[in-house]
């Protein structure tokens, strides 16, 4: 993934967390609490193109 495409997902991801963040405050009958994660780390190392 680029660097250009690594802050896109995290875009995304910032804004499911606004549009769930959402759900849950309008909500009139909430029922249980839930434990939702969005982890992204690196699985690889650098190419030589990111490390110059």
């Amino acid at each position: 993934l680029s660097i250009d495409g690594f802050t896109k997902v995290t875009e995304v991801i910032r804004e499911a967390r606004r549009k769930i963040a959402e759900i849950e405050q309008l909500d009139t009958a909430p029922e249980r609490v839930y434990q939702i994660n969005f982890q992204v780390f690196p699985l690889s190392k650098q190419t030589p193109r990111e490390i110059s």
